[in-house]
């Protein structure tokens, strides 16, 4: 045994690998999750809104939940990885707010996994939901830049950090939806872009407040289509 195998197995004595979710003890083929765990994401299935990926009880002739089909929304298409559900809701609360960013990595190999999701979108840069300069200062790194990072890698696209915050705002987790649009509302700005299709990314949609906000922004500078991804989205729009 050489010494990189020493200090190897050294650390998993004394600091074993354990599921972030469960806390069982990994083993040398497992990176975040237990096998156990891991089949337990809840993937995204259809029926679902042709627009916002909602989840619908029944397909409808048009294809859309009731709110893409009372108000259009500004982007084009949002795709999702997950349902929001555990043990997805505790995964993305740990890399976003507890500096689990080591979950990178587990992002990257499931977007790759599920890659086929994305590469029929002509998208030909990548963006994502920035953050008030005081909030980023205080949380210390952008999840939602993370996560775009990621994508640029794999699809080899570059990620573009095309949109600003005017003012703070409140966090949207604790709103309702008529609330989370009126306290998005006018928030965000675009810069200018040689651009005509993008990728906008975040983590979680719930009500889509947040990414149509920003769609907005971005079509007002002359995009012409903006796709949404993100990581999980919540079955309660």
């Amino acid at each position: 045994m050489n010494l990189k195998e020493l200090l190897k197995n050294l650390v998993n004595v004394f600091f074993p690998k354990i599921c972030i979710v469960c806390k069982k003890k990994l083993n040398e083929y497992e990176f975040a999750l237990c096998n156990e765990c891991s089949q337990k994401l809840p993937k995204i299935k259809p029926p679902l809104c042709r627009i916002c990926s909602l989840p619908l009880k029944n397909l409808n002739t048009s294809g859309l939940c009731s709110e893409c089909y009372k108000n259009k929304p500004f982007f084009d298409k949002a795709i999702s990885l997950f349902l929001y559900r555990e043990p997805v809701k505790t995964i993305i609360h740990l890399f976003k707010y507890k500096h689990y960013t080591f979950l990178k990595e587990f992002f990257k190999e499931k977007i790759k996994e599920n890659s086929y999701l994305l590469s029929n979108l002509p998208f030909e840069g990548i963006t994502f939901i920035p953050m008030h300069p005081l909030k980023l200062k205080d949380r210390e790194y952008n999840h939602a830049k993370i996560i775009a990072e990621i994508i640029a890698e794999i699809f080899r696209k570059p990620v573009i950090d095309a949109i600003r915050v005017k003012e703070y705002y409140r966090p949207q987790i604790r709103l309702n939806k008529r609330e989370r649009k009126e306290n998005i509302k006018g928030r965000f700005f675009a810069k200018d872009l040689n651009l005509k299709t993008i990728l906008l990314v975040d983590d979680v949609l719930t009500t889509c407040s947040t990414v149509n906000e920003a769609a907005k922004v971005l079509k007002e500078k002359g995009i012409k289509k903006v796709y949404v991804f993100s990581l999980a989205r919540n079955e309660i729009s």
